[in-house]
């Protein structure tokens, strides 16, 4: 970002209030990444009721090198996302994946799509509910199937519906525990004390999750469920530190 003056696609993910009235500004962006910001004008800005976290769209930036300090000159919200904050798991389910995005610097770059793809779900989720399932335990298997997405753009799951580290079961329906040793799933005779039983049917599930739009995996609320356990102790691993909102979920 070496430009004087910037402009990006961003979500925006986080504000936070500055003594002076200004806005620290937190967004995710396709063509940079994670960009860290500020919005001056306190309550005068015209900007202030714009610049709310998941709203996404076109914004400019000024960069004040001698300051290391980005402003906001102007922000074209084109896509509110205003369904996010109609419910509580809702909002909860988008803090935690907006801290996910910061703690990783945005997936090092490339997690602005599957940010998107949340929000996009969260908001086809809550306006047009057309699953036998209430909102909580879709905003539960939504978090879940957001993980996966992360964890393998990050490259810390591997897709195989066999044994991992099996030496002598390595077939299609062997995979019977998720390992926490190994973060993988597992044949019975690979797992061990810690290991957490799974469904080979919901493992099949979460694999297909990988190819298909959040939105179209929702079909067995249940089976994506019962993995949540093992998709978060990944996601564990990956951050070493858990997030402050995973209490909140």
């Amino acid at each position: 970002m070496a430009e004087r003056n910037i402009t990006a696609y961003v979500t925006i993910l986080h504000t936070k209030d500055s003594p002076s009235g200004g806005k620290f500004v937190t967004c995710l962006s396709n063509e940079y990444g994670l960009i860290e910001c500020f919005l001056f004008g306190g309550s005068k800005s015209k900007y202030r009721s714009l610049v709310l976290p998941w709203h996404t769209g076109r914004i400019w930036l000024y960069k004040d090198s001698k300051h290391d300090l980005k402003k906001i000159c102007d922000f074209d919200p084109e896509c509110l996302f205003a369904a996010v904050r109609s419910c509580y798991e809702s909002i909860m389910l988008a803090n935690w994946a907006s801290e996910l995005m910061i703690k990783t610097h945005g997936l090092g770059g490339t997690g602005f799509s599957v940010m998107q793809e949340l929000l996009t779900t969260i908001e086809a989720v809550v306006t047009q509910p057309t699953f036998n399932a209430p909102v909580a335990e879709l905003m539960r298997a939504c978090k879940i199937l957001f993980g996966v997405k992360v964890l393998n753009s990050t490259g810390y799951f591997q897709k195989t519906y066999a044994c991992e580290h099996c030496t002598g079961t390595n077939t299609e329906n062997s995979v019977l525990y998720y390992s926490q040793n190994t973060m993988g799933f597992v044949c019975e005779a690979c797992s061990d004390e810690g290991s957490l039983p799974v469904q080979n049917e919901a493992v099949k599930l979460l694999f297909a999750a990988l190819e298909k739009p959040m939105y179209e995996c929702l079909t067995d609320v249940d089976a994506l469920t019962s993995l949540e356990a093992s998709v978060l102790d990944m996601l564990g691993h990956m951050l070493e530190r858990p997030l402050f909102t995973s209490a909140l979920l």
